[in-house]
């Protein structure tokens, strides 16, 4: 029956529509956090296996740091592209691309035959970890933009899974070595990226909207490339080679080359992919040297102490990586 002239428009849809935007959002967090996880934990659980690959492909320490630094290399690397390309497709789009370039690297690494494809398949997991982040976060910022307090507590879980898996990562790592075998590691991303992946692929209309159509930075981007990459090769030649070795000082220089050239390059660029206005904020400088220093602590510490413990100490996987979250 219509309703009477002058009367105020029936509500009746309104709890329906409420509880279709709680149950999306709830979907959106547990797809974000389920991303952000999936990232952390690669960090971490592969450490635990470097004896193993190490014995089975004959690897180099210097390959052994290249199974590690390959994936945080190429996510440090992409992550800003990685962070425009959410601004003008999508989070959703992003994040499900982030979580199938994720699980078909992960299958790759699981096949590896020697320490090259698995390198290779370390970086591009690394890809798709830079696509994860940053569109995984958005998704929950969109998503949550009406509601300060459940945006927080959004983040909160966001943050919580990533600090969760990351530090589980040794003893997932260690349990799956002495049952299954170090392939098995990389194995378990499959389900968890697509669980994932289903969870982003919901109806999520409030939450997918582009945000600006900021054009995509190459020379920016292959610069970062060059300059990280080379700065990366250098600290792993170093100790072998020398600060004085041809290859040692020609990676150092062309870091150093590549980075004068992306500031250079990021001040002309109409859509930089890194603007220069956010080198100049006052608080960014302290919060990159604590985030340098203490990565290079934990993550130096973790890669040295699994081997460490294997393969001096003789312990088995699952209490080395006991004793490395501890």
């Amino acid at each position: 029956m219509d309703a009477l002239p002058g009367s105020p428009p029936r509500s009746t849809a309104a709890p329906a529509d409420v509880g279709a935007r709680v149950r999306s959002t709830t979907w959106i967090i547990a797809a974000a956090s389920a991303g952000f996880a999936v990232v952390q934990l690669d960090v971490t659980v592969v450490n635990v296996a470097l004896p193993r690959i190490a014995a089975q492909f004959d690897a180099s320490i210097a390959a052994l740091q290249w199974v590690v630094d390959a994936y945080a290399t190429a996510f440090a690397v992409l992550l800003l592209s990685a962070g425009m390309l959410t601004d003008r497709l999508g989070p959703r789009r992003v994040c499900v691309a982030g979580f199938a370039l994720f699980a078909l690297a992960s299958a790759a690494c699981g096949l590896a035959f020697d320490p090259v494809s698995l390198i290779g398949a370390r970086a591009l997991q690394g890809a798709g970890a830079a696509l994860l982040v940053p569109s995984s976060l958005a998704f929950i910022n969109r998503a949550t933009h009406h509601d300060p307090s459940l945006r927080a507590r959004a983040i909160g879980w966001w943050t919580a899974a990533g600090g969760v898996s990351i530090a589980a990562g040794p003893v997932i790592g260690g349990a799956l070595l002495e049952t299954l075998g170090w392939r098995s590691i990389f194995a378990v991303n499959l389900p968890l990226c697509a669980m994932g992946a289903c969870a982003a692929l919901g109806r999520h209309g409030h939450a997918e909207r582009a945000a600006s159509l900021r054009r995509f930075d190459p020379v920016g981007q292959l610069l970062a490339m060059v300059a990280t990459g080379s700065l990366v090769a250098a600290i792993i030649a170093m100790p072998a080679r020398g600060l004085d070795h041809p290859l040692t000082a020609g990676l150092l220089g062309a870091a150093l080359a590549a980075g004068w050239a992306l500031c250079a390059a990021e001040v002309r660029a109409a859509d930089p992919m890194l603007p220069p206005a956010l080198l100049r904020s006052p608080g960014l400088a302290p919060a990159v040297a604590f985030g340098v220093a203490v990565n290079l602590t934990y993550y130096g510490v973790i890669f040295v102490l699994s081997l460490y413990l294997q393969r001096v100490r003789g312990y088995p996987a699952l209490a080395a990586g006991s004793h490395t979250c501890r």
